[in-house]
């Protein structure tokens, strides 16, 4: 009979340490499960910002191309643009230096002709205009529909002299405008093309740093417009 308990409780003992080692090893799991879900977890939300990083850096690297698209195009408006005002300018030169050219050659005839008649007029000879003996009229003329005829000549002389400097002086200005529009757009795409030269390389590596992440193939097998809730949906698996 004490043999029989004796081993009735090596048998008990038996099954109770066998429990024992089971709850030992199932504690184990968990803890390790655990550990690699807090583990995965944490590699989710490095995976997560090394996205969010791409995702900026392709966006600034668009948008910088896009502004360096249309800036460029811009430019070639404003070069045929300037081209058409540099000609415009140079007509506008051309036609006032004529009509400056015309009003000083008829201002030298009437001048020339004027005083030379005047010079030969002597008193008591006849003027070859009149046959006149007297010339009293020699140094101031009086109004005549001849003078009123000069006077009028003379004006419209002066108005086409200015406005041919007046369409010169525009066209220049306008010229200028757009030269000088024209250079600051050249400084700036300067800067813009150093600007996507830098944003390409943040995007290169940033892009590296995803693809080189212990979970970035996963994140690669998913597509891009999926991700982000891809993400979110086993950062809360993981909790």
């Amino acid at each position: 009979r004490q043999r029989q308990q004796r081993d009735d409780w090596q048998a008990t003992l038996r099954q109770s340490m066998g429990d024992h080692a089971r709850v030992a090893d199932a504690r184990q799991a968990a803890q390790q499960a655990h550990d690699q879900a807090a583990q995965r977890h944490l590699a989710l939300g490095e995976l997560h910002s090394r996205w969010q990083d791409v995702q900026r850096a392709d966006d600034a690297h668009r948008t910088l191309t896009e502004r360096l698209e249309a800036d460029t195009q811009r430019r070639e408006t404003l070069l045929t643009q300037g081209q058409a005002a540099r000609q415009r300018r140079d007509d506008c030169d051309r036609h006032y230096r004529t009509v400056r050219e015309m009003v000083e050659r008829n201002r030298a005839v009437r001048s020339e002709s004027v005083t030379r008649l005047r010079e030969h007029l002597q008193d008591g000879q006849p003027c070859p205009v009149c046959g006149g003996l007297d010339h009293p009229w020699r140094h101031a003329p009086p109004a005549s529909p001849e003078s009123a005829q000069l006077a009028a000549q003379q004006a419209e002389e002066e108005r086409q002299l200015t406005q041919a400097q007046q369409a010169l002086d525009d066209a220049q200005q306008q010229r200028d405008e757009l030269l000088g529009h024209y250079r600051a757009l050249e400084t700036s795409l300067t800067q813009q093309r150093q600007d996507l030269a830098d944003a390409d390389n943040r995007r290169q590596a940033a892009h590296r740093a995803l693809d080189a992440h212990a979970l970035g193939a996963e994140l690669a097998a998913i597509e891009q417009p999926a991700r982000d809730d891809w993400l979110v949906r086993q950062r809360q698996d993981a909790d």
